[in-house]
């Protein structure tokens, strides 16, 4: 978590963002990248992308091996709100809008 400036109105709060990685992604031909702004105690936004990588893939289905590759680009943002008591931790509702390009 990395400290964001303080909000003058509100000397005793620190405002925290989070930049996120999901390595994973890198093992189906997606860099996934992301970040989060706590601006309130409860209330966050969040904003991810998924870039497709240059990488071929083979599964086998019914006996027969095929390649597949990931050419498929993502955009998501979203708002939080956390049901915990914690700054960005525990459970949390999320509503969201996501942009996909296949």
């Amino acid at each position: 978590m990395v400290r964001a400036q303080q909000n003058d109105s509100e000397k005793n709060r620190t405002n925290y963002m989070a930049l996120k990685f999901a390595p994973l992604g890198l093992a189906i031909g997606t860099i996934n990248l992301g970040a989060e702004y706590n601006f309130k105690h409860r209330n966050s936004i969040t904003f991810f992308a998924g870039i497709p990588v240059d990488k071929t893939n083979t599964i086998k289905i019914d006996g027969n091996k095929s390649d597949v590759t990931s050419k498929a680009f993502s955009l998501l943002a979203g708002y939080r709100y956390y049901l915990s008591k914690k700054t960005m931790s525990g459970f949390y509702i999320e509503p969201f809008a996501k942009y996909l390009k296949i």
